[in-house]
């Protein structure tokens, strides 16, 4: 079960005229760097996420 989570294949498509490996590293470091942004993203969004039933940050009141 392990295995399956810790290897993963990522495509890339890159356009250019000759495919060097400079080239190769640029197109890696921007998948890795909008990877980053996105899980960064993601935890701060979970942190915003209301608890204990609580929706958009107020917690509603039953009238009495």
């Amino acid at each position: 079960m392990q295995e399956e989570f810790s290897q993963r294949s990522v495509t890339l498509l890159v356009q250019t005229g000759k495919m060097t490996g400079k080239v190769l590293l640029q197109a890696d470091q921007k998948y890795l760097n909008a990877q980053r942004q996105r899980q960064q993203l993601n935890a701060r969004n979970k942190s915003l996420i209301p608890l204990h039933g609580a929706k958009n940050g107020v917690v509603q009141k039953s009238a009495p």
